[in-house]
């Protein structure tokens, strides 16, 4: 599985660099003193990165993303501090500079099965820029693309709010689905954390469970995420639990109690939208433990 991975806006550059992120070497030499022979997985191999926003500060400060795949739009029309939550700036920032941003994707062109842009629908820039580029990318990689779109919380203030509303409808019709993430119902349920490292906590386990099931287990591809989230061009939501393997049991039973305990968030953030779970039309369930055991459970639940 490879992806093309784009971050537009602060927040969606953060996420992307959460996201890429390698740990230090002394974490890396407490993983081999804990798992042995066991390789360290590096997700870059998997992930193109391409970070795309209007403040340079914000592109300075990411850690994980080198230089040759961050660009900097609007240098004259937000001198490189940003758009100040301005969306209509952001669109008209992106469509100005749209051919430096063509470019880097035609040079990955052929050679990534999906497009991934993660932003936020409250910023100037997130919110503004993501269906301009999302439009481009579609024509130009000729593979489905899709969004990673952070809701504004009810407590932030309206100007993302409005800005939210406004760039949902450009989003959609624009993109292959969109994945809907609302920080209000982290902030919710979390409260020791900032809610923006939890957010990005989350979207980049969903990410990198996807490839890491790819590419060790061979199960999950890319036309498993195509094959549910294409054919509706929708929007979806991820969620996220943990269970004690001894709980799971055997049978079709283990895959109903896992479901439960998304969709109702015991023992973890379950959804992370508030919705009416009986509409959707289809659902990926990714279950990760030791392999002995699932595949156990699996081959009696089928």
């Amino acid at each position: 599985m490879q992806i093309l991975a784009i971050g537009v806006g602060g927040a969606g550059i953060r996420m992307l660099d959460f996201l890429l992120h390698r740990p230090e070497e002394g974490v890396l030499e407490k993983f081999k003193e804990t798992f042995g022979t066991r390789k360290y997985f590096d997700y870059k191999d998997s992930l193109t990165p391409l970070a795309v926003d209007t403040s340079r500060p914000h592109l300075e400060n990411l850690k994980s993303i080198e230089e040759k795949d961050k660009i900097l739009i609007g240098k004259y029309d937000a001198k490189g501090h940003g758009t100040g939550s301005d969306i209509s700036l952001g669109e008209r920032i992106a469509e100005k500079e749209i051919d430096r941003i063509e470019t880097k994707l035609q040079d990955v062109a052929g050679q990534v099965d999906f497009c991934l842009i993660m932003h936020s629908l409250g910023g100037g820039t997130g919110g503004g820029a993501t269906p301009v580029i999302s439009e481009v990318a579609r024509r130009v990689l000729e593979v489905p693309v899709y969004t990673v779109s952070i809701l504004p919380s009810l407590e932030e203030s309206n100007i993302y709010i409005l800005n939210a509303v406004d760039a949902m409808k450009s989003v959609l019709g624009k993109v292959d689905g969109v994945i809907l993430v609302d920080n209000g119902v982290v902030t919710e349920k979390i409260v020791k954390i900032p809610i923006y490292e939890q957010v990005n906590l989350y979207v980049s386990r969903f990410v990198r469970t996807l490839v890491r099931a790819s590419v060790e287990s061979g199960i999950i591809g890319s036309s498993s995420v195509i094959g549910t989230m294409s054919p509706f061009d929708g929007v979806s939501t991820i969620g996220n639990v943990s269970s004690g393997i001894n709980k799971l049991g055997k049978g079709k039973k283990w895959i109903s109690f896992l479901m439960n305990k998304v969709i109702k968030g015991k023992g973890g953030l379950g959804l992370l939208l508030n919705c009416d779970y009986k509409t959707a039309q289809r659902a990926l369930l990714l279950i990760v433990g030791p392999p002995e055991k699932v595949a156990d459970t699996f081959h009696d639940a089928r």
